[in-house]
């Protein structure tokens, strides 16, 4: 997992899945390298200056829990209608592994 942690007074959060070579968030997969391009030009030609922090997040050193507390997202169970069963329905529908490499 990695954190897309924008730089002291700026938005854009993201948090995706990735293995350093192919990113998965919920557009499905992409090249890791072209998400964050694109997440950097997206945001820095609306909020000129804008700049993050990429952050690997190590499940085994601390707990979703509390990633979302420190980093001010809603926890699991603050999102209404059975979010795990809507993310895992959502996520049906990419492919278990990233496109094959031409």
């Amino acid at each position: 997992m990695v954190h897309i942690r924008p730089n002291q007074g700026f938005t854009g959060s993201h948090v995706y899945a990735s293995d350093d070579t192919w990113a998965f968030d919920h557009n499905g997969w992409l090249k890791e390298s072209e998400l964050l391009t694109l997440t950097e030009q997206t945001y820095a030609q609306k909020y000129p200056g804008w700049d993050y922090e990429r952050i690997p997040i190590d499940l085994s050193m601390t707990s979703l829990e509390d990633f979302c507390r420190t980093n001010m997202h809603r926890l699991p169970w603050q999102f209404a209608y059975l979010p795990w069963e809507r993310a895992y329905n959502y996520i049906k529908q990419f492919p278990d592994t990233p496109p094959m490499q031409v």
